[in-house]
């Protein structure tokens, strides 16, 4: 009975670890080894921010907390079969929504307003920003939609098909307008976007749906370039206060010296840096919020234009390995989340580096995976987890296909 026993433990052991050790093989280590580069970036970073002392908050240990926390996470996603985030994805986008809503009529001492906007869960030493989460939920449920609905040639079915979808961004523009978060408004429609254009959609369509946005900028730009008395009383004149500032501030920087404050900063750092960084940080700008928003200022400045060369090239590394593995992922749901992820991705790093330099204005966008904060690095972690877990299971399919082929 004894040796019976012993074979049994023996073979269970056996089994698990052999589980384990498939597991572990089908992860992707690409994408695993870009985060880790991107993880180091981060804590180094917030290593010269704290040596600079521009803030007085020990982040690094914060960060540890959450890329512990995020990473196990990303591990528990990929372990999940992607069927059934599909089943879900309803459930999990009216959970974060009413998760995100909750903020409105939550206390101030749950959810207290951080620089003018109430956008955060305080819970003990931490912050909880549920507009991050929503994200995930949004790229879930329009994957969801999309797959599960077909889409022709005919306008009338492009109509209901467009609604349906759209049906799930329009609470988000309310919740986003009444925070305010323009930041993560625009970043809920360019994943709007993104699925929409691996939809099956006419051309037509399309381009009917970028054209407004885009000839909208245009018109926006000529008013400032040839008409600027106009554009700074009329059109700025009709936004509230806050938002109008951060125009004046984008705009003109230098004329306009505390709403112009956060850019002109972070301009000072980076073009510091040249070509190589600077030599001694003994006179290093003083950069606001050189721990999340302006992070990518602080690297700029240290280690120079080669320095944020190198971060601009890991991500896009990260972003073409996703792409590489939702275009070669077989079930619809998946190419559509992948679709979402790169949007969610390329965008926020865009955002981010443009408020940097100044090409665009400033939204609040950190830089995913480098800049501190926990809510933003959870969501980015189940992010890349969904698409590692597509990975994992195309080369299921792909066995899977070959014996069939036999």
């Amino acid at each position: 009975m004894e040796w019976l026993r012993h074979q049994g433990e023996s073979g269970v052991n056996s089994w698990s670890m052999n589980k384990t050790s498939e597991f572990l093989s089908r992860l992707d280590y690409i994408v695993l080894s870009l985060l880790g580069i991107l993880a180091t970036i981060s804590f180094v970073s917030l290593f010269h921010v704290q040596d600079l002392e521009l803030t007085t908050d020990h982040y690094i240990k914060k960060q540890l907390i959450w890329y512990a926390l995020s990473g196990g996470l990303l591990l528990l996603v990929t372990m999940i079969d992607l069927s059934v985030f599909k089943q879900l994805a309803v459930y999990i986008y009216i959970f974060s929504l009413l998760f995100l809503a909750g903020i409105l009529v939550a206390p101030e001492d749950i959810a207290p307003i951080i620089n003018g906007a109430k956008g955060w869960y305080r819970i003990g030493p931490f912050s909880i920003q549920p507009a991050e989460f929503m994200k995930i939920g949004l790229i879930l449920v329009l994957s969801r939609t999309a797959a599960r609905t077909e889409t022709d040639s005919r306008p009338l079915s492009e109509i209901k098909f467009l609604l349906k979808m759209g049906i799930y961004l329009v609470p988000l523009i309310f919740l986003m307008q009444r925070f305010p978060d323009l930041g993560n408004l625009l970043v809920y429609l360019v994943i709007f976007l993104s699925v929409l254009l691996v939809a099956n959609l006419r051309m037509s369509t399309l381009l009917i749906m970028i054209s407004i946005p885009v000839f909208s900028l245009i018109a926006l730009f000529f008013l400032y370039m040839y008409y600027p008395d106009f554009f700074f009383n009329q059109v700025l004149g009709v936004l509230p206060d806050y938002q109008a500032n951060r125009f004046y501030g984008w705009l003109k920087p230098f004329e306009y010296p505390e709403e112009g404050y956060q850019l002109r900063q972070s301009l000072l750092s980076i073009g510091a840096g040249h070509l190589y960084g600077l030599s001694s940080l003994e006179y290093f700008p003083n950069v606001p919020y050189a721990y999340s928003d302006f992070i990518f200022a602080v690297i700029a400045g240290i280690y120079g234009f080669l320095g944020a060369s190198l971060v601009i090239i890991v991500y896009f590394l990260l972003i073409y390995r996703i792409t590489l593995i939702a275009v070669h992922y077989q079930d619809p749901f998946g190419s559509y989340v992948g679709a979402g992820v790169i949007g969610m991705l390329a965008f926020q790093v865009f955002q981010n580096v443009g408020m940097s330099v100044g090409i665009v204005p400033i939204t609040g966008i950190v830089l995913p995976f480098i800049s501190y904060g926990g809510s933003s690095l959870i969501a980015s972690m189940i992010a890349v987890g969904l698409v590692i877990n597509m990975k994992m299971r195309t080369k299921k399919y792909m066995f899977e296909t070959n014996l069939s082929a036999k």
